[in-house]
């Protein structure tokens, strides 16, 4: 096995582990009101159905499949699933509308649990690397690593902060109602797109850039 596939298998891991535990939280923790696949104690942030949802379709995309097969097909509608749910959630909170998609529709959450700024934000980053991979958004190779490697840092603050002091984390703005789950599953999938990253691919199309450059001036 090469450094490549190594590392590609613990992106794997990481992505289908962050996936497994969303499905669980979903299907066993709200469906069953198993609490602690819900949230990290009784007294803290809950991770709501539409985070654990929107993670998992993200998660889905961050995996390492093969392009151009039918799973390369599902991690772009997953991912473009994932956007517009995201957006639909902005678009909400910009015009004050009250509507219970951070439940899913189905679920009821505790009125003091919801999507937090930082959690819309760091899904929306998430989202990025894979989106460059599977041709959805035309930014260089190159964004692969420095979008995830800004989101890893940034996260892994965070988990630490709220690990540390959840309650005065929670009292900043972008920060209130995320949970420990959320802050830990956004730092795993960062590093997840950190392993994925290949310097020599990202090569390999700045110099296909150039020569269209090069061919388009001549």
């Amino acid at each position: 096995m090469t450094d490549r596939d190594s590392k590609n298998a613990v992106s794997f891991t990481l992505a289908l582990a962050s996936i497994l535990f969303c499905l669980f939280s979903l299907g066993l923790g709200w469906s069953l009101g198993i609490d602690p696949l819900v949230r990290f104690s009784t007294d803290q942030n809950a991770m709501v159905p539409a985070t654990a949802l929107c993670m998992a379709l993200v998660g889905f995309a961050t995996m390492p499949l093969a392009s151009h097969t039918s799973g390369w097909l599902l991690q772009r509608l997953a991912l473009v699933l994932a956007i517009a749910f995201l957006g639909s959630l902005v678009l909400l909170r910009l015009f004050g509308l009250d509507l219970p998609l951070e439940d899913l529709v189905i679920f009821e959450s505790n009125p003091n649990d919801g999507v937090s700024d930082a959690t819309i934000l760091g899904l929306l980053l998430l989202s990025i690397a894979p989106a460059i991979r599977l041709n959805l958004l035309p930014l260089h190779a190159d964004w692969r690593l420095h979008v995830p490697l800004f989101g890893a840092i940034g996260s892994c603050a965070v988990t630490a902060g709220i690990f540390v002091d959840a309650l005065t984390l929670d009292q900043i703005p972008p920060f209130t109602n995320m949970s420990h789950y959320t802050a830990a599953l956004l730092m795993c999938l960062f590093f997840a797109q950190l392993l994925m990253f290949d310097p020599t691919a990202a090569d390999l199309e700045a110099d296909i850039d150039r020569d269209d450059a090069k061919f388009g001036k001549g």
